[in-house]
């Protein structure tokens, strides 16, 4: 292996036609965000679907608008151990977070601490499905029915994953994709809004109605950021962005831009949709593969019946008591191996004062924070990086060097 050879956490292999055609595309005047949402819409199976500048975005337009159908609850449910941007779009909007722990086995909600809670103020439960592997939908969205609560189905981080003959993003009240940098689809940022219920609908509407164009300063600036992306991902070149720049990383903030999706990015996103069961295939060969040679926790659904997980990182929990690592903490970044976010939800400051007192501790989450190791399965992972990742983790105990956890988390 190149001693400067240095593989992506995550990523999304772009083929240079498909980019630069895109991107030739956007400089049309036709309406091609239209046909892009409409093409999620029917893909999807959406009630409607609306195109925003990004996942949390969605969240926060989501969250207003049950929050405007059901002034009197001021309580979001989410998983101890998610993306900081759910709980900052919950608070932005004026919510309480009411963190609930993970399954460390399933990587779900733990289905006892789910029941023992009283759900009187809540508002929304809002699902994770980490790493592209899908939580027991059908049971949460039970859950919520009978509790009457409303659902969002997170799957910023699981487009194109299934359970049955459903995708994921199409259960409960309303969904969302990301189109964030690593995300089956990207542009760098992007988010897509699919609503199910029909009493959200016209206050949806009118969110987004009022929402502005990106500035075409913007616009510009992710024209490039998308052009730089596709060239520095390459593992012969990722170690300039890996050493010079603090990757994967995402500040606590409730204050972010809330726009409408680029218009000038649209066409390249309809041409990466035509291709994501590809992409979706070949992380789904590479998480397999990981999960038949490594022990430890996987992230095993719950869900009873066919689940078609994406796997858009490979999560590995070590066992309790592991091995002897195999190689140096350097090793394992140059093969893309890395942690996740550093803190569980509980133990991330700023969020603090929004957390309501009764609360339980999330100790599952609190493992998943110190121990979660994550994997690429993205495009640039060869056999030969599946084998000596194999080498590396069978039996390993000690996660790669970690960030630093102030208040900053690896992106989703």
């Amino acid at each position: 292996m190149s001693p400067l050879r240095t593989l992506p956490p995550a990523g999304t292999v772009i083929p240079g036609r498909v980019l630069f055609r895109g991107l030739l595309g956007g400089l049309r005047p036709t309406d091609s965000r239209g046909q892009l949402t409409q093409d999620f819409q029917q893909q999807y199976g959406a009630r409607e679907a609306h195109l925003l500048n990004s996942g949390r975005a969605v969240l926060t337009v989501l969250l207003q608008a049950m929050k405007e159908e059901r002034p009197d609850r001021n309580e979001v449910i989410v998983p101890g151990y998610t993306c900081y941007s759910v709980a900052a779009a919950a608070v932005r909007v004026g919510l309480n977070v009411r963190p609930v722990d993970i399954d460390v086995d399933t990587f779900d909600y733990d289905p006892a601490a789910l029941e023992a809670m009283d759900t009187s103020n809540t508002l929304a439960l809002i699902t994770a499905n980490l790493f592209g592997i899908p939580n027991d939908l059908p049971g949460l969205e039970r859950f919520c029915r009978e509790r009457g609560i409303f659902m969002i189905d997170d799957a910023a981080q699981a487009m194109h994953a299934r359970v049955g003959d459903r995708w994921v993003g199409s259960f409960g009240d309303a969904g969302l994709f990301s189109f964030d940098k690593g995300k089956n689809i990207t542009t760098i940022q992007g988010g897509v809004l699919l609503l199910q219920n029909p009493d959200l609908t016209g206050r949806v509407r009118r969110l987004v109605e009022e929402l502005e164009e990106p500035s075409r300063l913007t616009s510009l600036s992710l024209v490039v950021k998308l052009v730089l992306y596709w060239l520095l991902l390459r593992p012969w070149l990722y170690w300039i962005p890996d050493r010079l720049l603090s990757l994967g990383r995402t500040p606590w903030e409730v204050e972010y831009p809330v726009s409408l999706y680029p218009r000038v990015l649209a066409p390249l996103a309809q041409q990466l949709l035509e291709r994501v069961e590809e992409v979706t295939e070949e992380r789904r060969s590479a998480g397999l593969r990981l999960q038949a040679e490594l022990s430890g926790s996987h992230g095993s659904s719950s869900v009873d019946g066919e689940v078609k997980p994406v796997f858009l990182r490979y999560p590995w929990l070590p066992p309790e008591e592991p091995a002897v690592p195999r190689g140096s903490p350097r090793e394992t970044g140059r093969l893309g191996g890395s942690g996740f976010y550093p803190l569980c939800l509980m133990d991330v400051e700023p969020l603090s004062p929004h957390i309501p007192r009764d609360v339980v501790d999330t100790p599952g989450a609190r493992r998943f924070a110190r121990d979660l190791v994550t994997l690429p399965t993205h495009g640039w992972v060869t056999p030969g990086d599946l084998n000596r990742l194999i080498h590396l983790f069978s039996g390993r105990a000690n996660v790669p060097d970690r960030q630093p956890p102030p208040s900053t988390a690896s992106s989703s």
